[in-house]
């Protein structure tokens, strides 16, 4: 599974925001699935359902969904308060079990 991050400026006067944080949670479940805080996201190991509405079905969470040569790419929105840019590159990363794969 590869992930991309999404920044977006996190404002906890938004009513967007009412129900998030700055902080993300992510744990991966396995190549098909993910927990990103709390709610597990499962896709078909074939193809993504529906990847034009992944943004609508996830309430925001994973905005963009596809696979390439059979791995799972996803985006994510990432909030931040101050600067994003130590995390931030643009590029997907490898995410496997036990966390994120900087190699």
């Amino acid at each position: 599974m590869k992930l991309k991050f999404f920044p977006c400026k996190y404002n906890e006067f938004s009513e967007a925001n009412k129900n998030m944080t700055p902080e993300i949670k992510i744990k991966y479940i396995n190549e098909d699935s993910i927990r990103i805080d709390g709610v597990l996201y499962e896709f078909n190991s074939e193809d993504i359902e529906y990847p034009h509405q992944i943004h609508t079905i996830t309430n925001g969470v994973i905005t963009e969904a596809h696979r390439d040569g059979g791995i799972l790419h996803l985006t994510i929105v990432r909030h931040y308060l101050d600067d994003y840019t130590s995390w931030f590159t643009g590029e997907y990363i490898d995410f496997v079990e036990g966390g994120i794969n900087d190699n």
